[in-house]
Formats: structure tokens, C-alpha cells, sequence
């Protein structure tokens, strides 16, 4: 590509040679290998780290959890909950994904999970706010004090958090801690 003239974009007689930046704009690739190559690829990363650093956050997805709207003081038998997505990437997701929140306790213990039927990860269009109303419950959590924490799963029912945000948030346990929520009876 360098030798060509295509890595800074010029182009060769026959008209081709685009910026490694507008291919992953243009084409919209789900998956791109930056860094394999033996020497010529560690040198290519070296030589424009930042050039791979700011492509890395675009090729695919890249979800960020923009805003979180709830009650901090709620019922047992529910609450509204609003959550704005948006995906810095370049392509939708298309692996199985699930949106979770959570109550995490004091010390640090998930005590109850719940799935927003509301929340479609595969909707979570490139460039665009995603912002998805839930009702949910925590019907079984004691009363008391606990942190509210959502997280993206591989499925609806499983716990454990497969992907990670582009969100700076506090997290316990690999879920992202939106802030505290009191469950009253």
C-alpha cells in the first residue's frame, strides 16, 4: 500500500488508492486485522499508532452507554428505566447480544438481574442515539441501598459480561455502575 501511494491516498492509473481511514468509513468492515504481518505489521502499527488506535474504535462496533435515566428511590415491583445508546463503529452488531442491568450490594455481590425486553443491541445502528424505555423489577432484592450496574451478555439469562463499553463508568466485577438506587418495599 505504501509503495503505491495508497496509504496517504493517492491515486494510481487506474484511479484506485484510497486512505486506510476512508476504506473502514466506506466499506464498513466488521472485523479488520491491524496488527498481524510479521515485522512489516508491528512496524506499520509503530509508525501510526494513533492512526490505529482512532480506526480500532471504528471498525465494527463500538457501543457507549451515553445517558441512564431512573428513580434512585423504587418499588420492588418496578420502575421506569431509560437508557441512550449510541455505536461509534462503522456496522451494527451482529453477534448474540443481550443488554442486563443489575443491583449490586455493598460488598460487591450482584443480588438480583433482569433482561429489558426493551433493549436490542442488534438496533444499535452506527452513529445514531439509541434510546430504549423499560419498565423493570427487582422483585425478589430486599429492601435497602445498592448500586444500579448494566452490563451486555452473550444471551438473556447469562451473567457474565462479554463486552465492554466505551464508557469510562465505575465497575464491579465487569459491570458498568451507573450510580446508587434504593429499593424501598
Amino acid at each position: 500500500m505504501k509503495q503505491r501511494g495508497w496509504w496517504d491516498g493517492r491515486k494510481d492509473k487506474d484511479s484506485l488508492g484510497f486512505t486506510l481511514e476512508e476504506c473502514v468509513e466506506n466499506g464498513k468492515p466488521t472485523w479488520v486485522d491491524l496488527g498481524r504481518g510479521g515485522q512489516s505489521g508491528l512496524r506499520m502499527v509503530r509508525e501510526n499508532r494513533e492512526l490505529i488506535e482512532r480506526l480500532s474504535n471504528r471498525i465494527g462496533y463500538h457501543f457507549h452507554q451515553q445517558r441512564a435515566t431512573y428513580p434512585r428511590r423504587v418499588e420492588r415491583g418496578g420502575f421506569d428505566l431509560e437508557l441512550t445508546w449510541t455505536n461509534q463503529g462503522v456496522a451494527p452488531i451482529y453477534i448474540p447480544c443481550a443488554a442486563a442491568v443489575a443491583l449490586i450490594d455493598e460488598s460487591g455481590q450482584r443480588v438480583a438481574t433482569a433482561w429489558p425486553e426493551e433493549c436490542h443491541p442488534s438496533r444499535w445502528m452506527p452513529d445514531q442515539a439509541a434510546v430504549e424505555k423499560a419498565r423493570e423489577a427487582f422483585s425478589k432484592a430486599h429492601p435497602g441501598e445498592y448500586r444500579l450496574a448494566l452490563a451486555l451478555t452473550r444471551k438473556k439469562d447469562d451473567t457474565v459480561p462479554s463486552i465492554r463499553l466505551g464508557t469510562e463508568l465505575p465497575m464491579a466485577d465487569g459491570w458498568y455502575v451507573l450510580g446508587r438506587i434504593n429499593v424501598e418495599l
